[in-house]
């Protein structure tokens, strides 16, 4: 949505580019290929900026998660309603050390 507002913004439209009117609804067009290069490269920097931003924030997140809640983590064995199903681990696993 910042993206649609940089490039539609006669204030913030790239050196050399202009809104055309066609059809009922407004185009950004370039003068020539320098400009039109230009207002390329500015997009790509700015979704550039947006994706490291986000994947900043997640990592944040995640470390901020991980201290908060990372020694309270304990594993329990579900217990699946199978009989037998302890020993039938055992045997797979002392069948993989065996081999």
């Amino acid at each position: 949505m910042v993206m649609g507002v940089m490039l539609w913004t006669p204030g913030l439209i790239p050196k050399g580019c202009f809104l055309n009117g066609e059809d009922g609804h407004f185009v950004v067009r370039c003068h020539d290929d320098e400009a039109l290069h230009r207002a390329k490269v500015l997009v790509n920097i700015e979704f550039s900026s947006y994706v490291i931003g986000a994947r900043v924030f997640s990592i944040s997140i995640y470390l901020v998660l991980t201290k908060l809640h990372g020694g309270n983590v304990e594993y329990l064995c579900l217990d699946t309603g199978i009989t037998g199903h302890k020993t039938t681990l055992e045997k797979i696993s002392r069948e993989y050390v065996m081999e």
